[in-house]
């Protein structure tokens, strides 16, 4: 387990800067609510879930492990239900080029859930919620509907969802727990393509596109019961360099 022993607690401070209308809904309105698609909101505050910062960022590291020869498994929540009610979860990984969900219970944890958990399994990285750096006033927008069954637009039906306008900013905090400089590195990296790719939904409709910077990285270490904080920010480039490290052993 990562925190049996608890050594080191590196924490990552992370400003995301919406760059067009950032959209991460809550699923479904309420009964009261006068949207559609209502934004996440924390004591009516406009936040970015901690889960899909997490979500985000483990699926970009997924794919640059994957496409540098490392394997890696499929999560168990990521394979469709007509497949596990058929168990065949690993020719489902197979078809994919990747593993079978990892059991931990077996000492089988891939590069990937070693820092992002699986199921019953803690991960090394904890992520905060990002709020807001100052007051914020969700817009709302109009869309036409679409049809689930034909994914085509529905004739006369419009829906209203709540976004966050561009040039919004929010601070947040990732925490690694007793990390190798490589797993900080992972994610250093994962947080600069995200930039590329995006976070939340209607990305296809031009939502979504968002700047990351790390503000600070601080190491906490942990020794005969002290606690010894040092700024670790300068040491990013070279978090960094331990991930390519880590990568090019694997690249044919």
């Amino acid at each position: 387990m990562v925190f049996e022993n608890l050594k080191t607690i590196t924490e990552v401070e992370v400003k995301y800067t919406t760059r067009s209308c950032l959209a991460i809904h809550s699923g479904k309105s309420t009964a009261y609510s006068v949207v559609d698609q209502p934004i996440i909101k924390i004591g009516g505050v406009p936040v970015i879930p901690g889960s899909s910062i997490k979500g985000a960022l483990r699926s970009i590291t997924e794919s640059i492990f994957s496409e540098s020869g490392v394997d890696v498994c499929i999560p168990e929540a990521s394979i469709p239900k007509t497949i596990k009610r058929k168990r065949r979860h690993e020719d489902y990984a197979r078809d994919l080029g990747r593993l079978p969900p990892c059991d931990h219970s077996r000492g089988n944890v891939c590069p990937v859930c070693d820092i992002f958990g699986a199921a019953s399994l803690s991960g090394r990285a904890m992520f905060m919620d990002a709020r807001p750096e100052s007051d914020i006033v969700p817009i709302k927008r109009t869309h036409v509907a679409i049809r689930r069954d034909t994914n085509a637009q529905s004739d006369g039906s419009l829906m209203e969802l709540e976004a966050i306008d561009e040039g919004a900013i929010f601070l947040g905090t990732i925490r690694v727990f007793n990390a190798e400089e490589w797993q900080v590195g992972a994610i250093l990296r994962a947080l600069e393509v995200l930039k590329l790719v995006g976070l939340g939904a209607k990305k296809t409709a031009g939502y979504g596109e968002i700047d990351t910077s790390v503000e600070k990285i601080m190491l906490n270490t942990f020794a005969d019961g002290v606690r010894k904080t040092e700024d670790a920010t300068p040491n990013a480039e070279e978090y960094m360099c331990a991930f390519e490290d880590k990568l090019s052993k694997h690249e044919s």
